[in-house]
């Protein structure tokens, strides 16, 4: 299934295989140049985001003090903020002339041997500026270190200055995958702009809501609108 533009501010997933053979620069370059060849995915569970999950593999997910751990792209400068989505505290980016403008940070998890699948995503809010599009890029590696590169995928949709958006999905990973970089980023087409960034996410699939039946039966006998 493929999403030609961007009406309704649908999330979106670059394919893997679309990017195998081209170096990170480019894939950026490409991204922001063909804007409609970009593979539909489902969203993740907003719960599986908190930082409180003991599944997070991230360090200093939730910015809530400081924004040690992280590690600025592009030169972008970054800073903490007490601005934040679930709790306080955020890590505020300024963005940087790349080809657009681009604010991006990132953290290398190790570790991730033995998995078949993982949940990623942050939460995002425009400050000032305005922003294209904000995602999660999980860059894919044969090591814990983040150095043998295997792949990257990313989700994106737009942001706005009025509320967090969350923005995430599910990775199915290769037996070869020891450790992937997270990096939450955002673009712009049409100038400089600072973004906050909270709630960063990166650990095992939870798997489906655990609920009885998804309105597919043919009738709403399982559901009641009355308070137990």
């Amino acid at each position: 299934m493929l999403w030609i533009g961007t009406g309704g501010n649908p999330t979106r997933v670059l394919g893997a295989s679309q990017q195998e053979s081209r170096s990170f620069w480019t894939k950026s370059v490409v991204w922001l140049g063909v804007l409609g060849l970009l593979v539909g995915a489902p969203v993740s569970v907003r719960a599986q985001g908190d930082c409180s999950d003991p599944a997070n593999r991230t360090l200093n997910c939730d910015f809530a003090t400081d924004i040690s751990g992280w590690v600025p792209e592009y030169g972008s400068d970054f800073s903490h903020s007490p601005d934040g989505d679930v709790g306080p505290g955020s890590v505020e980016v300024d963005s940087q002339l790349v080809s657009s403008h681009m604010a991006k940070i990132n953290q290398c998890v190790g570790g991730l041997a033995g998995l078949s699948s993982v949940d990623f995503g942050a939460s995002f809010r425009a400050v000032a500026g305005s922003i294209y599009d904000c995602g999660v890029q999980a860059t894919r590696y044969s090591d814990d270190n983040c150095t043998t590169y295997m792949g990257l995928t990313g989700f994106y949709r737009g942001v706005s200055a009025s509320e967090w958006t969350w923005i995430g999905g599910t990775l199915d990973l290769d037996p070869l995958i020891r450790g992937i970089r997270i990096s939450p980023i955002c673009y712009s087409l049409v100038g400089a702009f600072p973004v906050r960034i909270d709630d960063v996410y990166l650990g095992e699939d939870a798997g489906p809501i655990i609920f009885m039946d998804g309105f597919d039966i043919g009738n709403t006998s399982m559901w009641s609108t009355v308070i137990p």
